[in-house]
């Protein structure tokens, strides 16, 4: 099992998620952001992402969400970058 490391932007989109939804229901950025760390905790077991749009990186969409970790793996440590919505334009 690989080491998670998220990055302060991948934190801050996180934190983002949450902020964009207590506006409306704080159960449900809740939800979403505990979905997210599920599916990095689960990729920190096996890799079942894709490769990136940006060199070097992985990418896993998250079930049931609109939502991509973007990451990388070096050795036993994986590094979640970013958080992004499906909508954006990423990169």
């Amino acid at each position: 099992m690989k080491t998670l490391v998220w990055t302060g932007a991948a934190r801050a989109d996180l934190d983002g998620i949450a902020e964009y939804h207590a506006g409306t229901d704080d159960r449900i950025g809740e939800m979403l952001v505990g979905r997210i760390e599920e599916a990095a905790a689960k990729l920190a077991r096996y890799d079942t992402g894709r490769p990136g749009r940006v060199s070097g990186t992985r990418e896993k969409s998250v079930a049931h969400t609109a939502h991509i970790i973007v990451y990388e793996i070096h050795d036993d440590l994986l590094f979640i970058f970013r958080v992004v919505h499906t909508a954006r334009n990423w990169p």
